[in-house]
């Protein structure tokens, strides 16, 4: 019979303004440069925001790629509105790679090996309240809890792409700028003149998020998961989203549980807690070889 086991790391996620944008007003006449996450969700009165998975993992591969200095040597090729892209990521390629490399053994398997859920507001059921702003709203849970919100932000920055601007030269020259051919925006800041800030609104959101992932440790180990406990550390030291330089998107994990589920979990049996004090990423590495004691010999239990 064909071993199987999940372990289960959950755990809260306290996001700080952050901005994850699915292109779509929220409220009609809204001005706003990002359009934070919204989805349908069963047990809400109205869509609630979210994380997706796709962009915190996202992030969280890419610092572990730096983290373990591997290459991207991979391309791929991303369709936008200029033209097609060329990204280059890494990826192994033959499975004697992906078994060996400590992300593309998590991330990139085709025998997948790990699953992540979204970050949905703590909590089950749902009540999403209007602010008194235009574009603020407000998420409660079913314990009455603000678990999430939702805001519009002033900001101000400078045109992006200075040096894809082009200027004429008759404008350059009503500028006090004497030349006989066009000019980019980048050689216009070098002769001195000065770009204006724009104005705009951004959307952002905050609260305490739900953390969720599981891991096939028929197929892994218990170091097989380190990378992803750094992968969290890395992330509470940058930022999930966009805009991260000016302080918004930065994400703290607190509260971590683990727990395996064998196959008696899903024929109505219980979930095997593993006992373990440390909550914070961090904690959880200083503590490793404690843990994987613990894990393993639950492990044995259920795998034999």
């Amino acid at each position: 019979m064909k071993s199987f086991a999940l372990l289960v790391v959950s755990g809260d996620a306290y996001v700080e303004e952050i901005t994850v944008g699915s292109k779509r007003e929220i409220e009609t006449g809204t001005r706003v440069d990002i359009f934070t996450a919204f989805k349908p969700h069963p047990k809400a009165r109205g869509e609630i925001p979210y994380i997706p998975a796709s962009s915190w993992v996202g992030v969280l591969r890419h610092l572990l790629e730096n983290y373990y200095d591997l290459p991207a040597q991979t391309p791929r090729i991303r369709r936008g509105k200029e033209g097609t892209l060329v990204a280059p990521i890494h990826e192994c390629q033959s499975p004697s790679e992906i078994l060996t490399c400590p992300v593309c053994k998590l991330l990139s398997r085709r025998d997948v090996v790990a699953w992540f859920d979204d970050l949905d507001p703590r909590g089950e059921k749902y009540s999403v309240q209007r602010g008194r702003r235009a574009g603020e709203y407000i998420i409660k849970n079913e314990r009455n809890e603000i678990v999430a919100q939702v805001v519009l932000k002033d900001e101000v920055v400078l045109p992006r792409d200075v040096e894809k601007t082009i200027i004429s030269a008759d404008i350059a020259k009503k500028l006090g700028v004497e030349i006989d051919k066009d000019i980019t925006g980048k050689e216009l800041i070098e002769k001195g003149i000065r770009f204006e800030p724009i104005p705009r609104e951004v959307q952002v959101v905050s609260g305490a998020f739900k953390l969720g992932a599981k891991f096939d440790m028929a197929k892994l180990s218990f170091n097989d998961l380190k990378p992803f406990f750094i992968g969290l550390s890395l992330l509470e030291d940058r930022y999930i989203g966009r805009r991260g330089s000016r302080g918004y998107g930065r994400v703290k994990f607190d509260n971590i549980v683990m727990t395996l589920r064998s196959k008696e979990y899903y024929e109505g049996g219980d979930e095997i807690p593993i006992e373990v004090d440390e909550r914070k990423p961090r904690d959880v590495l200083k503590q490793w070889g404690k843990i994987r004691q613990a894990v393993d010999e639950k492990l044995k239990q259920i795998l034999g």
